[in-house]
C-alpha cells in the first residue's frame, strides 16, 4: 500500500505540526539606530583622541593608551567595546526592552561626552 503509514510512524508530518508562537520580545525601534550611533561615536573617539595627542595632550584611559601605538589593537579594542555593549543590550532587551534602551542611551551619552571633551581639549 503506497502512502500507508509505517508501524511506529505515529508522528504527524512537519507540515501538519503547529508552529510555536514566538515568545521573543520585539526589538524597540530606537535600538538599532542607537547601536549604529554608538559604533560611530567609537570611531569619533579615535579621531578626536588623535587630535588631542597631536596637539600635545595625553590619553587618560590606560587601556587605550596601552594600545594606541597599534592601529590593529586599537581597532580591535574599539570594535570589541561596541560589540560588547550591543551584545549586552540585545541580551537585556529579550526580557527588559526598556532597560536595553536605557543602557544604550547611557552608552551613547557617555561616549558623546568623551568625544565632546576630546574635541574641546584639542582646541586648547
Amino acid at each position: 500500500m503506497a502512502g500507508a503509514p509505517k508501524l511506529g510512524d505515529d508522528k504527524p508530518s512537519s507540515a501538519t505540526q503547529p508552529t510555536p508562537a514566538s515568545t521573543e520580545t520585539p526589538r524597540p525601534q530606537p535600538l538599532v539606530p542607537l547601536y549604529v550611533s554608538f559604533a560611530t561615536l567609537e570611531a569619533f573617539d579615535v579621531a578626536s583622541t588623535a587630535r588631542v595627542l597631536e596637539s600635545g595632550g595625553r590619553e587618560s584611559n590606560p587601556i587605550v593608551a596601552s594600545v594606541w601605538g597599534s592601529p590593529v589593537a586599537l581597532a580591535v579594542l574599539k570594535a570589541g567595546t561596541a560589540a560588547g555593549l550591543i551584545f549586552a543590550a540585545e541580551r537585556l532587551r529579550r526580557d527588559h526592552p526598556k532597560a536595553a534602551l536605557v543602557l544604550m542611551i547611557a552608552g551613547n551619552s557617555g561616549m558623546a561626552a568623551i568625544v565632546a571633551h576630546n574635541y574641546a581639549s584639542a582646541r586648547r
